[in-house]
């Protein structure tokens, strides 16, 4: 799922992006690349991507993650994906 129109920009920080494609960060979530872990228990560098837990479980095994990409200013992709791997957790003031 894809929400909103540049959503990805807008919520990119406006550094720290490894090829200098940076965000407008126009809310103040600043999203920066992150490591995660996953589910064998290695940690993966995001040098282009990052990935954070939605409060929303979908069952015991799965929930929604949100995906922000360098690449893809106009995608915030939410999907469902195992919780066994590790994401960023962002609290966000109603």
């Amino acid at each position: 799922e894809t929400v909103g129109i540049d959503a990805g920009k807008k919520v990119k920080s406006k550094k720290e992006w490894e090829s200098g494609d940076v965000g407008i960060d126009s809310y103040g979530f600043c999203a920066i690349p992150s490591y995660w872990r996953e589910s064998n228990g290695f940690f993966n560098k995001g040098f282009c991507m990052t990935y954070f837990w939605s409060s929303t479980e979908i069952s015991s095994r799965y929930a929604y993650r949100l995906g922000v990409d360098e690449f893809e200013d106009a995608n915030l992709g939410l999907e469902t994906y195992y919780k066994d791997f590790a994401y960023s957790v962002r609290p966000i003031r109603d």
